[in-house]
Order: C-alpha cells, then sequence, then structure tokens
C-alpha cells in the first residue's frame, strides 16, 4: 500500500495532461559524469534516475547510504517522498507542481533540456534526524510530445552552509536559456530571474563551481591550466560581488539567491 504523501505527489502529475510518459522505457545505463559536472554540490549529495511513467527509481547512487543512512537497493520516490519533514511536504508538492505546469506549457518539446529545477526542503535522515537538502532535477528522455520519461535528480546536504530555509522555486536556464523564479510557490507569477550570475564571469562562475566541490586555490588552478595567483585574484572578486566573507558564506549565499 502506497503512502498517503507519495499519493499526492502522483495526484498532482497526473493532474497535468501528458506530463509523464505513458510507458517506460527499458532500463539504460546512464553516464551520469557529465550531468553532475554541470551541477553544483556543495556538500555531501546522491543522485537517482526517475523512470517517470512508473514513477520508480530506476538507478540511485550508493552515495545515499552515506548521506542519509539508507540501502541505495531498497531506496526507492516514495522512500524519498515518506522522509520529506512534514511542515515541508506541502510546500515540495506544490513546488512539483508548478514545475509539470511549466513544463507542459512549453511551446516546443526540446526546450524542456534547457532547464534545471531547483528548491530546497528537509529531509530525515535513517537515524531521525532532519536535514536540509538542495534538490536540482533535469530531464534525460522524453516522448515526442514531450511527455517525461526519465528525469536526473541530486540532493545536496546543505544544512552546514546556514541551515536557512528557503521557498523559492527556481529554473535555471541552460544552452543560453533565460533563468526564472517563483519566490511564493502557492500565488507567485514566474518572474526572469536576477541573481549573482549576470555580475558575475563566465571563468568566475566556473571557479565558483569547483570552489563548491571543495577544490582548493593548487587545484583549482592545475584544473584550469592557470596560475594561483589568477585563481587567488578570481576569488577575491568574486567575495566581493557576492559581499561574501569567505567561501563558505559565498556558497550559502549562491545558494539563497537560487543560483545553485
Amino acid at each position: 500500500m502506497q503512502s498517503k504523501k507519495f499519493e499526492l505527489i502522483r495526484s498532482t502529475y497526473a493532474s497535468k495532461d501528458g506530463y509523464l510518459g505513458r510507458k517506460p522505457l527499458p532500463p539504460e545505463i546512464i553516464s551520469l559524469t557529465d550531468i553532475i559536472g554541470e551541477l553544483m554540490c556543495p556538500g555531501p549529495f546522491y543522485y537517482y534516475v526517475i523512470d517517470s511513467p512508473s514513477l520508480t527509481f530506476e538507478q540511485v547512487s550508493p552515495h545515499v547510504s552515506k548521506v542519509l543512512g539508507y540501502d541505495a537497493s531498497e531506496f526507492q520516490l516514495e522512500t524519498l517522498v515518506d522522509i520529506i519533514h512534514p511542515e515541508d511536504f506541502p510546500f515540495v508538492n506544490k513546488c512539483e507542481e508548478r514545475v509539470a505546469d511549466f513544463i507542459v506549457k512549453l511551446k516546443h518539446p526540446e526546450e524542456i533540456f534547457n532547464y534545471k529545477y531547483c528548491y530546497s526542503f528537509r529531509q530525515r535522515r535513517s537515524d531521525g534526524v532532519y536535514r536540509q537538502f538542495l534538490m536540482q532535477t533535469s530531464v534525460l528522455r522524453i516522448q515526442e510530445d514531450g511527455a517525461l520519461l526519465k528525469v536526473f535528480g541530486v540532493q545536496t546536504d546543505i544544512t552546514d552552509l546556514g541551515g536557512f530555509i528557503n521557498r523559492s522555486l527556481f529554473f535555471h536556464g541552460l544552452n543560453g536559456a533565460n533563468s526564472f523564479k517563483i519566490t511564493n510557490v502557492w500565488k507567485g507569477d514566474l518572474q526572469e530571474k536576477t541573481s549573482f550570475q549576470q555580475s558575475l564571469t563566465k571563468r568566475e562562475l566556473e571557479i565558483t563551481t569547483l570552489l563548491a566541490e571543495g577544490m582548493s586555490t593548487k587545484e583549482i588552478a592545475r584544473h584550469l591550466h592557470v596560475s594561483e595567483e589568477t585563481v587567488h585574484s578570481h576569488r577575491k572578486n568574486l567575495l566581493k560581488k557576492t559581499k561574501s566573507k569567505n567561501t563558505v558564506e559565498l556558497i550559502a549565499n549562491m545558494v539563497r539567491s537560487g543560483w545553485i
């Protein structure tokens, strides 16, 4: 018997005609290295691939055991839904409704691949402790009519960035698409997003991503094939532009602003 929370989520999806695919695709091995590389994970994380027609996980990273304390082989979408904090569940359900509404209203199916969707909420670990997580999702496969077949998601524990609760929903544009946000998911309108991203250079955004992954100045310099002095200069500019005292505050400000 499925849980009440999961049934509510399922009914939310079902209310959007043409949102979920009709027939599951066979399980496939999907290389997620490049996908994760496009995301910022400023903390411990786990990821998964959702088979949208059946609303089941067909792939879950073993990281879920370390991050949440659950066995990856037994961790399903219903499990994830059930461990959402009771106070946060209405927000999560509404975010899913707004995302579904956004996707079904896109003019062309291929536009689906131009966005990732982000918001944060609390999840309960196996020991009963709640932690704050940033969820980032993007679509991997669709039907010809745009209905979802496979979706990738990554959940990052951001509790140590300050334990704040952000009630906004973000639509991050990829491939040159504009970004949007909804400040109030119950009655707010879609707004073109203004954030730190607009004032940062491409190189600064790249360095921010690497900092969020835990790289040091020396490691970033080696990765980008530039001098340590160049990276240090970029870090100083990043702190100044984002009005951050240190790297931890920089990443926290990025999460609060909805950039990650």
